[in-house]
């Protein structure tokens, strides 16, 4: 396992190694002393914009031995200036506790406000802090920092007793901006850490060695302090999997521990000591035994079914539709027997069901490992199980394999909910398992097709048809099962886009692995001059893009899309005798670069007639910060064309 006790005689020895003080380690700032131009301030310098700014964040980790084992203490302080009503929020604080190895202490949190020359300062209330659970193994304590005011300073001090040898990680940047951060750990010689800095903006490092002279012999400690100042707020944008994977930061991993006669324990475990392990848990591996729960809905459907993919289709489909997912990400269950039987559980308890399943149907069935969206990036060089929080099935059959996620209802067998689609996850097997590619399989494809009439009254009608294929389907599936008749969806979709009188004509009934089709009526009266001689029609009925998701001059993170996506317009516009088209808009064709995204515009003059088409693609998931202004200005020619119009005229 990753931590471990270190023996007895090391503890003996730390036992007389050294404290804080000892090694001089002094926050750069008094708690409880705030200086007077702080309280003052009414913008921050460098960012007139900031609704509230981190005048100073300090933490430390010290390593210790007591009774029980090695461990360590880690101490922070945070101030805060609040500079608007929208920093508010900052005055709420979440830190999450470890429950079974972390217990938090000496928390102390305080406002103060400066008015008409007098400093009030407010103390919070032991009965406004809150300990909740957040799930198995997590703890959070929440609290708000009372008597906020815009102009208020906040403190907030806490320490947290880590009965592990671990150092928890540093992060830097906020969104919004932070004059100073510092972050000082001491480790002893016995451990061996990797050490690694997220982000873009430079972070400092002073590293010192202090010797410890014990009845043993001398031994090093390594002191390092991290620093950073004036670093800018994280301005978030859209289609960013997890902000954390990109704040700048440092983060820390145990790579092994010595013994003072010189020998050394490797705590990088392998892939295969680590599946071993998880095979041999009651929360995992037993549990993956228990198929027979399943025993007669296996024996009906191989009954009805000799192809291998519709028995796993039709199994996955089973429990799919019997099993309500609570919403809890889990990567154990105690028991998939009480989730069957209960019919509702988290994320392991329907996943490890339907691999047990697929086991007792004689496949071969593996779990695989995964952190969702949310949860950050997973390092493929950190052998951490901590680093996942979720699982789905991975099952072989004519010798090829399907991934499989039975949460969600609208999902059809071998495609992955968005949150699964985040790089890789770890398959685990007796062999020690390997990596697996959780790129998305289909992707996200809408195409409308248009017949839109000019009548001679000035009224426009005409029919729409709109095509969901891949995950536009499931996403209009799920917007479809969020009401209660197909009226009421009606209503809704049709005033996002369109202010005409919009009826859903027909739906084709809904099958997870076909396309989704819809099919619309419209009329609605043009734009025309007071003449009626001069007529306005945009084409794009349906599904405009109204706004830039993209709106940041420079960007430092990449662009990440959950999945490739496709827009299609075909419109054929019919005009009366006696109209013409008073000027045909520009044709478009842009390519970005290595065939990224794309768009193609046209408008074909053919008698009576008017084509329309438009394709817009996003070829590729990650677009990285240098070809994020290229994006942007593609966007931008969208969205030109969808807010456009042709000016047809009557000829005189």
């Amino acid at each position: 396992m990753m931590y471990q006790k270190i023996p007895g005689v090391i503890l003996f020895i730390l036992f007389c190694f050294y404290n804080t003080s000892s090694l001089a380690i002094t926050p750069p700032i008094k708690f409880g002393e705030i200086p007077i131009e702080d309280l003052k301030m009414t913008h921050y310098p460098s960012d007139s914009s900031a609704v509230a700014a981190v005048l100073c964040d300090y933490g430390n980790s010290i390593f210790f031995a007591d009774y029980y084992g090695f461990v360590v203490d880690y101490q922070r302080i945070s101030r805060i200036k609040i500079l608007n009503k929208d920093g508010y929020k900052y005055a709420n604080f979440k830190i999450p506790i470890f429950n079974d190895y972390e217990e938090l202490n000496d928390l102390e949190a305080f406002s103060y406000t400066l008015e008409d020359g007098t400093i009030h300062k407010h103390e919070i209330k032991k009965s406004d802090i809150f300990k909740l659970r957040y799930n198995d193994n997590w703890d959070v304590t929440k609290f708000e920092v009372p008597n906020v005011k815009v102009g208020t300073v906040i403190e907030v001090k806490y320490k947290i007793r880590i009965k592990r040898s671990i150092i928890r990680n540093w992060a830097v940047q906020w969104e919004i901006p932070v004059r100073q951060s510092q972050y000082a750990v001491a480790i002893p010689e016995y451990f061996m850490f990797d050490i690694f800095q997220k982000g873009k903006h430079k972070i400092t490092s002073t590293v010192r060695k202090f010797e410890v002279s014990t009845i043993i012999g001398t031994y090093w400690i390594k002191y390092i302090d991290f620093k950073a100042t004036d670093i800018p707020a994280f301005q978030k944008e859209s289609h960013i999997t997890s902000i954390t994977n990109h704040l700048l930061g440092i983060e820390f991993e145990l790579r092994s521990y010595k013994g003072i006669y010189g020998d050394t324990t490797d705590l990088t475990e392998s892939w295969k000591s680590i599946s071993t392990n998880l095979f041999e848990r009651d929360e995992f591996g037993d549990q993956l035994d228990n198929g027979d729960v399943l025993e007669k809905v296996i024996e009906t459907i191989k009954a009805n079914h000799t192809n291998n993919f519709q028995r796993i289709k039709a199994l996955y489909e089973h429990i799919k539709k019997n099993m309500a997912w609570n919403g809890n990400k889990r990567v154990f269950s105690e028991s998939i027997e009480d989730a069957w039987e209960k019919k509702i559980g988290s994320s392991a308890d329907i996943n490890l069901l339907l691999i047990a399943g697929l086991r007792t149907m004689g496949y071969k069935a593996n779990p695989v490992l995964l952190s969702t969206r949310s949860n950050g990036f997973v390092h493929q060089k950190f052998y951490l199980v901590s680093q996942f929080n979720y699982v789905i099935a991975s099952v072989t059959f004519n010798n090829k394999s399907i991934l499989l996620d039975a949460t969600d209802k609208f999902m059809p067998a071998g495609i992955l909910p968005s949150r699964c689609l985040n790089y890789h996850g770890r398959l685990i097997d007796e062999n020690g398992g390997e990596w697996v590619d959780l790129s998305p399989r289909v992707n996200f494809n809408k195409t409308y097709y248009v017949d839109l009439t000019l009548n001679l009254d000035g009224n426009i009608s005409g029919k729409i048809k709109e095509i969901s294929i891949g995950y536009a389907a499931i996403e209009m599936q799920k917007k479809l099962s969020n009401h209660n008749s197909v009226d009421d969806y009606n209503k809704e979709y049709s005033n996002q886009y369109f202010t005409a009188k919009l009826s859903l004509d027909s739906l084709r009934q809904i099958d997870p692995y076909k396309p989704l089709t819809l099919y619309y009526q419209f009329k609605y009266s043009s734009l025309s001059s007071q003449s009626m001689n001069l007529h306005l029609v945009n084409p794009f009925i349906l599904g405009r893009i109204k706004e830039n998701p993209f709106k940041l001059e420079k960007r430092d993170y990449p662009v990440e899309y959950t999945y490739p996506k496709e827009l299609n317009y075909v419109t054929q516009i019919k005009l009366p005798e006696g109209y013409t088209v008073e000027e045909l808009p520009a044709e478009q064709w842009i390519v970005l670069p290595e065939n990224g995204g794309s768009l193609i515009f046209s408008v074909k003059n053919s008698g009576q007639i008017l084509l329309v088409v438009f394709k817009f693609k996003i070829n590729k998931t990650v677009f990285t910060p240098d070809e994020y202004d290229q994006l942007k200005q593609l966007y931008n020619e969208v969205i030109k064309i969808h807010n456009a119009e042709i000016l047809l005229k009557k000829s005189t």
